[in-house]
């Protein structure tokens, strides 16, 4: 059992991974800020105010494209690091005899998942993600069933089902508050996805659809507003620990479960991380700060 959770992917090769940028996928720290900046600035962005032409509009999107791209790239390692340094510890935790060995290892291993949720986090807007989890606090609006706009989809089932469908997909990108608003609002362009893009009606169903993500989107900033003055708590955060039973480390990635939302408030928040035990401690807004978990029994409300 030792030799299984040393050779392999198992202790001896976690304590080489996510100790630094990887030489393939590197990127600085200024880049990861600049790209936070750009997408944070391009959120609200009017696509047709557009001075430059097409070729200006190319641009931009390569621009914006690379910098999602590179987003996408600092969570999936933040994501990759804990799970890496929650294997090795694993292993440390259920051999303690290598553990004095592995230590100096384990000690620079640690710091790596910190960097790297300090840059993801950046790519979080913090009055966003109070709007995201108003949004999906929602109920169900009175949607326009029948809507003669959304003619064009196609018969009276899809006619009827497409506000239904837009509600749907409009909550879902709510929960990845990293997307922001300026994101939602090209929904409406979704709701005649895989017609012709000349078809006679396509104005007309995506100018219905705007106005009904622009309701949601107000409701969902006035519920937020509602929240922001409710009383504040202080609540505590823990991933689910590893069982009793001896090391696995090919298991699956133990935030698997946690929606995009909640790791949007882990990247932001967190101060302390024990990724060995699975417990990660993290600050509210006010400042105030708690402890992950106060027994091995306690689960996260999720």
């Amino acid at each position: 059992m030792f030799l299984g959770a040393l050779g392999g992917t198992g202790l001896l090769d976690q304590l080489q991974s996510y100790v630094e940028p990887d030489e393939d996928e590197c990127w600085t720290d200024r880049e990861a800020r600049e790209a936070a900046e750009l997408l944070c600035t391009q959120q609200d962005a009017d696509p047709d105010d557009d001075e430059e032409g097409v070729e200006g509009d190319i641009s931009r999107r390569k621009v914006r494209e690379d910098a999602e791209a590179l987003r996408g790239l600092i969570f999936a390692h933040w994501r990759g690091a804990g799970r890496s340094l929650h294997r090795a510890q694993t292993v440390v935790a259920h051999f303690p005899w290598p553990e004095e060995w592995a230590q100096p290892s384990l000690t620079v291993k640690t710091r790596y998942p910190e960097t790297l949720r300090a840059q993801a986090a950046r790519f979080v807007d913090l009055e966003e993600l109070v709007v995201a989890a108003a949004a999906t606090a929602l109920s169900a609006p009175e949607l326009p069933l029948g809507d003669p706009a959304f003619a064009v989809l196609g018969g009276n089932s899809r006619v009827s089902r497409a506000p239904a469908d837009l509600w749907r997909r409009w909550r879902s990108a709510a929960g990845r508050p990293w997307e922001g608003p300026g994101t939602r609002a090209f929904l409406s362009c979704e709701i005649v996805r895989g017609m012709r893009s000349n078809r006679k009606g396509d104005d007309e169903a995506r100018a219905a659809a705007a106005p009904l993500i622009a309701s949601w989107e107000e409701e969902a900033q006035a519920a937020a507003v509602l929240a922001d003055r409710a009383p504040r708590c202080r609540p505590a955060a823990q991933i689910p620990e590893a069982t009793e039973a001896a090391p696995r480390h090919r298991e699956r990635d133990f935030l698997d479960g946690l929606d995009t939302w909640t790791l949007g408030v882990l990247r932001t928040w967190t101060v302390d991380a024990d990724w060995g035990r699975g417990v990660l401690t993290y600050t509210t807004s006010n400042g105030d700060s708690t402890v992950g978990a106060e027994s091995p029994t306690q689960r996260p409300p999720w």
